[in-house]
């Protein structure tokens, strides 16, 4: 059995020890989000791996900026996918599908919405079995979803969702089912692995995303009227703190007090999603998981949660250089950017 558990992760642990000495630190981080201009992000750059793609010759734009910090953050989903057992393998893939995830959702909100989407806005991996340009191209909604589940990764689709999306007007339910069948495909391959180190402590991670989630979710008719009819075949179960009948109450409830006590555990994104702040809710919800993943001790041997755990620093590191990038060309104030960073502290 040991041999087992070692075999999950002997070459990855190595590679990730390699790639976690190359992530940028939260104090160049926040340097880089106060920042005069994209010449100043791309001189402190220069001086980290971000250095081998980014041209000093070429001006830079955030367009550009965006695709080489894309080209490290594959790259270094690459390597530790290449390094890992097939086991690993399996339930990375699964981590990184919320890119998949967040692509279709792109396209579908502006089929939704009338308009087509711009390919070049969407974070392509490599390993991705979607055709993306077929999808774009479909003429509507319906269109698109029926070819959406044409993919076997999709083809779970309830028809009880297209019919609460027609019912209620609302993509919605769209969204939430793809959300539905990214954790119940996570959270069965991660169950596969029965002798999998730190099982539990990885699947907590995953409990708590979907309890913020749920949150969100369950939140909508206080604050936007939407129907608990809508919402409530919506909910995502496995959740790690928050059960889906204490969900329907808060669904039900217009009692802020209650909604506080009931959702007491994320106390502070809670407090956020109340006053309509849900961009600062998602970052303090992601800051929340960062602390959770390097709160827990890495044991003596080799373990796949260090793979994992470096796996979504990877993650929250490039979408922090995103935002920077963006904000300063955009000249938000500099404050207001680092107020979006997830990665920006210890």
């Amino acid at each position: 059995m040991l041999e087992e558990v070692n075999r999950l992760s002997d070459y990855a642990i190595i590679r990730a020890h390699d790639i976690a000495t190359r992530l940028l630190p939260p104090q160049v981080i926040s340097q880089l989000a106060y920042a005069k201009n994209l010449r100043e992000v791309v001189t402190i750059l220069h001086m980290t791996e971000y250095g081998e793609y980014i041209s000093r010759e070429i001006e830079p734009t955030p367009e550009y900026l965006h695709e080489q910090i894309k080209k490290v953050f594959i790259k270094r989903c690459l390597k530790l996918l290449k390094v890992s057992s097939e086991e690993l393998r399996d339930i990375l893939l699964e981590v990184l599908r919320i890119f998949e995830i967040e692509n279709l959702l792109f396209i579908f909100k502006k089929k939704w919405a009338g308009e087509k989407a711009d390919p070049s806005k969407l974070v392509i991996l490599p390993f991705s079995t979607i055709n993306y340009s077929s999808l774009i191209e479909t003429k509507n909604v319906e269109e698109f979803i029926r070819l959406l589940t044409s993919y076997d990764v999709y083809s779970e689709f309830r028809s009880e969702i297209i019919s609460l999306m027609g019912k209620f007007n609302s993509p919605l339910p769209i969204e939430y089912e793809l959300y539905r069948i990214r954790y119940k495909r996570l959270f069965d391959v991660i169950n596969k692995q029965r002798f999998l180190p730190d099982k539990r402590e990885i699947e907590k991670i995953f409990q708590i995303e979907v309890d913020i989630m749920n949150i969100f979710l369950a939140l909508a008719p206080m604050l936007y009227d939407f129907s608990p009819e809508l919402i409530d075949p919506l909910l995502l179960p496995s959740g790690h703190k928050i059960n889906i009948k204490t969900l329907k109450n808060v669904v039900r409830s217009k009692n802020r007090s209650f909604v506080m006590k009931a959702l007491r555990s994320y106390k502070d994104i809670v407090e956020n999603i109340i006053i309509k702040r849900e961009g600062e809710a998602y970052v303090i919800a992601q800051r929340y998981l960062r602390k959770e993943l390097l709160a827990h001790r890495i044991p003596s041997f080799i373990s796949p949660y260090y793979v994992l755990s470096l796996l979504k620093r990877c993650e929250y590191e490039f979408r922090d250089l995103s935002v920077i990038v963006h904000g300063i060309f955009y000249n938000i104030p500099h404050e207001n950017i680092a107020r979006f960073l997830i990665s920006i502290y210890n």
